[in-house]
């Protein structure tokens, strides 16, 4: 778990670090990237570690209460597999985005690179949420940085159309589908936390189980471009 907190904490020093020294591109760039990288490394180390040493690092932390619920975070099996190749994309992505930012301006470079550090830590947020106020807040901040990654080249009417389409489909798949979900889920299990809702789960019957899923399949669905509530994906 330390090592996925210590990754969080190194997005954030390369988000400030990347609009600090928007006025000198090369230095912006390179905290920008340098910061992904690493996070990705300790992403990938992260993953690795509670396999090979269970429980090393401490395996859960809580960061204090948001009004919702408890900034909890939790590194579990599933969480551990989808470090690896969250870790590992976001060292592939600052690699290449060491050519892909040659002609770019120093402005919109710096704050390209500063919300390819948001990603990485909301992701990696996203990955350990062991709380319901955690996880909506990365899922959240993934949404934000998302929509300014996509209109990088802002001046392009179709790159900005394709941004707010994003952007409202991702809101509407939240607001109608996953906050009730959580919403339910919550109201059964009388907690925020996900070890309260895994623990409520035997009493949900098979008709509110289903419902259950197809809101869930549909929220996320959304976000993730799954079809048919891809309509967004084609114009980003």
């Amino acid at each position: 778990m330390i090592l996925l907190l210590a990754a969080m904490v190194i997005c954030g020093i390369g988000t400030a670090a990347a609009l600090a020294l928007g006025r000198w591109p090369m230095a912006s760039k390179g905290a920008a990237l340098g910061a992904m990288g690493l996070a990705g490394l300790l992403a990938l180390a992260g993953g690795a570690a509670h396999f090979i040493s269970p429980g090393w690092g401490g395996s859960a932390a809580n960061l204090g209460r948001l009004p919702l619920g408890a900034m909890a975070l939790a590194m579990t099996d599933l969480g551990a597999w989808f470090c690896l190749p969250a870790g590992l994309l976001s060292l592939a992505t600052a690699i290449h985005a060491w050519g892909y930012y040659r002609d770019a301006g120093g402005a919109r470079m710096a704050w390209h690179g500063a919300m390819l550090n948001v990603m990485v830590g909301a992701i990696l947020m996203v990955l350990c949420a062991d709380d319901v106020a955690a996880f909506l807040l990365g899922w959240e901040a993934m949404s934000l940085a998302s929509f300014l990654l996509i209109q990088f080249d802002d001046a392009d009417a179709a790159a900005r159309r394709g941004a707010w389409m994003y952007l409202v489909c991702t809101h509407l798949g939240t607001a109608i589908c996953v906050l009730p979900m959580f919403g339910i889920l919550i109201g059964l299990a009388g907690g925020t936390s996900f070890g309260a809702l895994a623990a409520s789960a035997g009493g949900v019957s098979g008709g509110m189980a289903v419902a259950l899923f197809l809101l869930a399949a549909a929220g996320f669905g959304t976000k993730a471009g799954l079809a048919p509530m891809h309509v967004w994906l084609p114009a980003a």
